[in-house]
C-alpha cells in the first residue's frame, strides 16, 4: 500500500471484543502508554508495532480498554500482511470531512 493509499486512514487494533480505533483510545490510556514506552501518544497512535515492546504494550492497552484478555501476541500478528491475522490494522477514518462551528457535520447523501 503506497502513502497515497494510506491518506485518510489511522492505526485501529482488532481484539477479541472488536476493533478499536487508537485515535479513540482515551487520553489516560494513551498517558500509560507514554510512560511505559517513553514514546510520545501521537507516534504511538501513528505506529503501533514500531518495536516489539510497542506493539505489545498497545495491545495489551487496546485489549483492557474493550474489556478482554490480551493472549500473548505474535511478530505475525504485529505485522502480517494478512488482514485475518493481523492485529494492527489501517483503517478509514470514521469522522466527517465536514465540520460546523468546530462539529462534525454529517455528510449528505450522495
Amino acid at each position: 500500500m503506497s502513502d497515497a493509499d494510506d491518506a485518510g486512514k489511522v492505526w485501529a487494533v482488532k481484539t477479541p471484543k472488536g476493533q478499536v480505533l487508537l485515535v479513540d483510545l482515551p487520553l489516560e490510556v494513551l498517558e500509560g502508554l507514554e510512560a511505559e514506552l517513553d514514546r510520545r501518544w501521537n507516534h504511538i497512535i501513528n505506529g503501533p508495532a514500531f518495536t516489539a515492546k510497542s506493539a505489545a504494550a498497545v495491545w495489551r492497552a487496546s485489549c483492557a480498554h474493550m474489556g478482554c484478555d490480551a493472549a500473548p501476541l505474535t511478530a505475525r500478528q504485529a505485522i502480517g500482511n494478512d488482514d485475518d491475522k493481523a492485529v494492527f490494522v489501517l483503517v478509514a477514518d470514521d469522522m466527517p470531512d465536514m465540520y460546523e462551528a468546530n462539529i462534525p457535520k454529517a455528510v449528505d447523501g450522495p
